[in-house]
């Protein structure tokens, strides 16, 4: 399973720091729903939703995203891909 940033407005796929991607095999891939809501937080995307894609297509994640609610294990972070 991967786990995506899309914008909600526009449709584009988070892929990176400023940039914005229409494909998914260009987009960042979070892994977790979790660290993905978190990364939305953090650096305050507008607009912005997690969707996951599998082998049965792509499905949007409804999650909270107040501070509170999906602050990380921070030990799962560490392990993970960053964005760039």
């Amino acid at each position: 399973m991967a786990v995506f940033i899309r914008n909600c407005r526009t449709g584009l796929l988070y892929g990176g720091y400023n940039r914005w991607v229409t494909e998914f095999n260009d987009a960042f891939n979070f892994e977790k729903a979790r660290r993905a809501a978190w990364w939305i937080n953090t650096v305050k995307l507008g607009d912005a939703e997690v969707v996951r894609r599998d082998g049965r297509g792509t499905r949007k994640i409804s999650m909270p995203l107040s501070a509170s609610a999906i602050t990380p294990d921070t030990s799962q972070l560490d392990s993970g891909p960053r964005p760039t």
